[in-house]
């Protein structure tokens, strides 16, 4: 699978968790109207600085359903640790643990999320600079039943804009 990217968004995540950085607070909201009638109702709060984020997102759809996802990041060593939460509007919760780190041209991560039942589904992510702009890599997931999927990744950056 090959993709075009017109930003560096693999590491757009970590900017504004430089140590020592003010936090600082962004809050967004809509209510979107589709051709029949229905709506989805968005609200965002962002707050980031001194090496950690926070987040929430709460999303609601008629007739009741929707939820609501927090985080927490940090970022020590270069490393950037995510512990987040997704809660159902039916009160189903999952737990993910994630951390990832670059250096020398090769990132890596992991993140682990556990269900409602306890089930636990896995990924394991590399990525290599293979030249100026082309990066490489590879994924493998692992479900709950421990059913195993590996896969390649192949991107490059183009910086024409």
């Amino acid at each position: 699978m090959r993709h075009t990217f017109t930003c560096a968004v693999a590491l757009a995540t970590a900017l504004g968790l430089a140590p020592g950085a003010q936090a600082q607070t962004v809050e967004s909201g809509a209510t979107l109207v589709g051709p029949n009638g229905k709506t989805t109702t968005v609200e965002r709060s962002l707050t980031r600085g001194g090496g950690q984020a926070q987040g929430k997102v709460r999303v609601n759809w008629d007739g009741g359903r929707g939820y609501t996802r927090s985080f927490n990041q940090t970022r020590q060593n270069g490393v950037i640790s995510r512990q987040g939460t997704l809660t159902t509007n039916s009160g189903k919760v999952f737990q993910r643990d994630a951390q990832r780190s670059c250096s020398g041209g090769a990132c890596s991560g992991s993140s682990v999320v556990t269900g409602p039942r306890g089930e636990q589904w896995s990924r394991e992510r590399s990525l290599q600079r293979v030249g100026p702009g082309q990066w490489e890599g590879q994924v493998t997931r692992t479900g709950p039943r421990g059913r195993q999927t590996t896969g390649k990744r192949w991107f490059r950056i183009d910086r024409r804009r």
